[in-house]
C-alpha cells in the first residue's frame, strides 16, 4: 500500500508543473515572482549537478518598473567530488527594450 501511494504521489508530481505567483507590491512599481519547481535531474552546463536525482529549485526575482532587477536562486545539487547538498545563485541587473530588441545588461554569482 504504501509503494502505491508513493507511486501516486511521484506520478502526481510527474504530471504538475511548476509553481510561480507574481505579486504587485502596492505603488511601488515593484514586482515580485517566486517559482518552486523540482525535475528529474538538473543539468548546467551540459553537466548533470544532481548525478540523475530528483531536483528541486526555488526562485525570486524583485523587478522595478524602470527595469531594474536583483533575484536568487537555491536548487538541490549532489557532486560526487563534494559535500554540497545546494547550489545557489544571485544576480541583477537593468532590461530595457531598443527599437525591436530586448536588452538584459546584468550579472550572475553561483
Amino acid at each position: 500500500m504504501l509503494r502505491q501511494n508513493i507511486f501516486a504521489l511521484l506520478l502526481a508530481m510527474a504530471l504538475a508543473g511548476p509553481a510561480g505567483a507574481q505579486i504587485a507590491i502596492g505603488s511601488t512599481g515593484l514586482t515580485l515572482t517566486t517559482t518552486l519547481s523540482y525535475g528529474s535531474d538538473w543539468a548546467s552546463r551540459g553537466f548533470s549537478q544532481t548525478r540523475g536525482r530528483l531536483a528541486m529549485q526555488a526562485e525570486t526575482e524583485l523587478v522595478h518598473r524602470s527595469g531594474v532587477y536583483i533575484g536568487a536562486a537555491m536548487a538541490s545539487i549532489s557532486h560526487s567530488s563534494a559535500d554540497t547538498r545546494r547550489g545557489t545563485e544571485i544576480w541583477g541587473g537593468y532590461r530595457f527594450d531598443l527599437g525591436d530588441f530586448n536588452v538584459d545588461i546584468g550579472t550572475v554569482s553561483y
